[in-house]
């Protein structure tokens, strides 16, 4: 399905459709490797979703049905609303974010799915800290704050308030919540995931672990 919808948005530009996919199938590393098509938490960041809405314009455009294509957006929401959902379940708790950038190791903060439940939540008045290494790391993280402002303002109110919610420590974090929403899967909170607290959930959106643990506190996305 992929595939074909390409094709028919590369007709009418007459590009060759096979040529195009041959490039894709190429990229041995990336495409068709074991990092993608497995599911995980919403997509992010200042490129694919940007790129998404290209394609759609373009369907619109030269007036092409893309079924597929114009789900992705909606898709990806629906996503972020299995997670806030997941967050739900456990009211008059704090709640703590390991990672906030869109993906591992940036500090941007651009369409972030992580940002969209920390607002959801702050809109909500629930209790919430979070952290991520490359924020606390970054020289310029206020001035992702200012831009987040303008670029998504419905964002504002928690990017005012963000600085203090975020944490300088992962310590910090794991020993104030209770429960952790995991959405990077770095090492150093794979180990916090293993040591910590009693009865601490944990809600995992990256898939942390190639074997569940059988933890009845441990929580998963979609596994």
């Amino acid at each position: 399905t992929f595939a074909n919808e390409v094709g028919r948005m590369c007709k009418p530009v007459n590009v060759d459709s096979h040529e195009v996919m041959n490039i894709f199938v190429q990229d041995t590393k990336l495409n068709l490797s074991p990092y993608y098509l497995k599911p995980g938490f919403a997509f992010g960041g200042s490129c694919l979703p940007k790129e998404v809405r290209a394609v759609e314009h373009l369907a619109q455009l030269y007036q092409i049905k893309t079924p597929l294509f114009n789900a992705l957006m909606e898709s990806n929401r629906q996503q972020i609303t299995e997670a806030l959902n997941l967050i739900r379940k456990y009211p008059s708790t704090k709640v703590g974010f390991l990672g906030v950038a869109f993906k591992c190791d940036t500090d941007d903060l651009r369409e972030s799915p992580t940002l969209e439940l920390m607002a959801a939540l702050h809109e909500e008045g629930g209790e919430f800290l979070g952290f991520d290494p490359n924020l606390v790391k970054s020289t310029g993280a206020a001035a992702h704050f200012e831009y987040m402002k303008h670029a998504r303002p419905y964002l504002a109110p928690l990017m005012t308030a963000l600085p203090n919610i975020l944490k300088p420590t992962l310590e910090d974090v794991m020993a104030e919540c209770d429960v952790i929403v995991v959405s990077h899967g770095l090492d150093i909170y794979r180990d916090a995931v293993r040591k910590r607290a009693k009865g601490v959930h944990v809600i995992d959106l990256c898939r942390l672990f190639k074997q569940l643990p059988e933890d009845e506190f441990y929580h998963g996305i979609s596994w």
